[in-house]
């Protein structure tokens, strides 16, 4: 395979039929590309109901131990409750007594055994399509597997946990590589073309602009919130002053910001605050307004914000614009488009693949 890693990677979601507590924790610790956020904590809130363990899984009394049938093929649905206490276990919301929690819980179930169904019938078009993984391929995806979980023995506490074997385990692995196999080959004929990205990009032109932009040193003389009107008074006096000797004939702006600046990095960037659109200057309008009035080259000031007394000089000045389409920008539309392709193929086979299918459900 082209990239085992990323197989391997895959599988730790693929494979929450196993569902050992490390499988949650190699997910809750992977990157996101989301920024991080936190969550404040009701002072009175009741405790919500935690997720029960793999080992704990249970069938309800008088549920059907088949989730669901897929053709001929058997979905457990001690594969599905494992699956749903990942979800569970990784999203706090899932867990709770309430009726919103159990109604977001069933939700998640029925999802989940949608991708379990899916997953079923592209393994069995794979199957259709003579789509065979080498032996060699499928240990080297083991072995690879075996070093993420920890090794050997890890590996067998991971299997035994969730009551598989290392046969169960094995086929799993067939048929997630036969599915790529045939994922890639489905994709391999998908391509975005220069006149489709040159639609895109004249179509969707607000997505792209630019807003205005400036670049700027500044110098500033700090007034306490609490500053008394006398000392608001006397930092302005040291404002203008300093106004004035950066206004005089050779005098050098980064060299009297290292010299009078309050602003603690005037001392290593010589007030240098680089570039910046005015939203990115909300708590600093009067600041943000100053400087974008300016011309280039031009000092301004004293100008007064929530922090004190600020000197500006207007560096650059850059109005707002469509960005060109660079070859940058011509990549990052490409790559945008083909994902957009590939999802709309696959859904389309699911799509054909469900109507030609007898499939069941026992929820």
């Amino acid at each position: 395979m082209k990239n085992q890693t990323a197989l391997s990677t895959a599988l730790l979601a693929v494979v929450p039929v196993l569902c050992l507590p490390v499988l949650v924790a190699k997910v809750q610790a992977a990157p996101s590309t989301n920024a991080a956020t936190t969550t404040a904590k009701p002072a009175a809130a009741k405790p919500a109901a935690s997720a029960p363990s793999a080992a704990t899984i249970t069938i309800p009394a008088g549920a059907n131990p088949i989730a669901a049938t897929v053709n001929k093929d058997k979905i457990d649905r001690l594969d599905l409750e494992r699956m749903v206490v990942a979800a569970r276990q990784l999203n706090p919301a899932l867990n709770g007594d309430t009726p919103a929690a159990k109604a977001a819980v069933q939700t998640a179930r029925a999802r989940i055994l949608d991708n379990l169904i899916d997953n079923r019938l592209f393994y069995q078009e794979a199957v259709r399509r003579k789509i065979v993984p080498s032996p060699a391929a499928v240990d080297q995806q083991i072995i690879e597997f075996k070093k993420q979980v920890g090794g050997d023995a890890a590996y067998l506490d991971f299997l035994k946990t969730g009551g598989k074997t290392s046969a169960d385990f094995r086929r799993i692995v067939v048929e997630q590589l036969a599915i790529n196999e045939l994922s890639d080959r489905l994709k391999a004929d998908i391509t975005v073309s220069d006149a489709d990205v040159n639609a895109y990009y004249t179509t969707h032109a607000d997505e792209f602009q630019v807003p205005e932009t400036v670049q700027a040193h500044h110098i500033l003389l700090r007034v306490l919130p609490n500053a008394s009107a006398a000392d608001k008074a006397k930092a302005r006096a040291r404002a203008e002053d300093v106004m004035k000797k950066v206004q005089a004939k050779g005098a050098d702006f980064e060299t009297l910001a290292r010299q009078y600046s309050e602003d603690p990095s005037a001392v290593r960037d010589g007030g240098n605050i680089g570039l910046f659109a005015r939203e990115d200057m909300p708590k600093t309008k009067a600041f943000a307004d100053a400087a974008f009035a300016a011309n280039k080259g031009q000092i301004v000031g004293p100008v007064e914000t929530e922090l004190g007394y600020h000197i500006i000089r207007l560096d650059e000045k850059t109005l707002a614009h469509t960005a060109p389409l660079d070859k940058q920008l011509t990549e990052l539309i490409r790559a945008v488009l083909l994902k957009q392709k590939i999802s709309q193929m696959l859904e389309t086979t699911i799509a054909g693949l469900r109507k030609t299918a007898t499939i069941k459900t026992n929820l």
